[in-house]
Formats: structure tokens, C-alpha cells, sequence
């Protein structure tokens, strides 16, 4: 478990352990959520092919809402975390 403090700015050093591990860089996106007043930040430096197939119709033929394919995105994200997959082919 690490620590991190809250600058003047809002902003929080990701320490450099989960850095390495989530192999985050400069100017890579997180996505932060809030839900029963726990914040959760997710890596969101998956690449292109990991987004293969998220607009394709579902099985009644019809197109999801963008909303649909945010959550979707999101639970597949938090699931190849908390799975601890790396998604990243080896590349770093």
C-alpha cells in the first residue's frame, strides 16, 4: 500500500511501483469514478486492438447507446486490472 498527498493543484503522484506495473507514462489518460465514496482510478492506455468488435450490433441487431459501450469499456478495463493482465503484447 502506498501514499500519495494532494498538491495545491488537485493533483497526486501515482507512485512509481503501480506506475511501473500499469506501465503509465507521461500524458497517458486514467479514468477516475466515484461510487459510494470510494474513488477508483483506471489505466486507460489500452491499444486500438483492444477496442476490437465494442460497435458491433448486439445480438437483436441493434446498435448500443454510447453510454452502453462506455460501461462496457469500463467493466473490461476494471476486470483485465483487477485480473492482473497486461495488455500491453510485451511492447515495454
Amino acid at each position: 500500500m502506498s501514499t500519495s498527498s494532494i498538491t495545491s493543484k488537485g493533483q497526486v503522484t501515482i507512485p512509481n511501483a503501480l506506475r511501473s506495473k500499469f506501465h503509465l507514462h507521461p500524458g497517458d489518460k486514467v479514468l477516475f469514478e466515484e461510487k459510494d465514496g470510494v474513488i477508483t482510478l483506471t489505466p486507460m492506455n489500452n491499444d486500438i486492438e483492444a477496442l476490437a468488435g465494442c460497435l458491433a450490433s448486439d445480438t437483436n441487431g441493434k446498435q448500443g447507446t454510447l453510454e452502453d459501450r462506455e460501461q462496457a469499456i469500463k467493466a473490461g478495463a476494471m476486470a483485465s486490472w483487477q485480473n492482473g493482465e497486461d495488455n500491453d503484447n510485451g511492447r515495454y
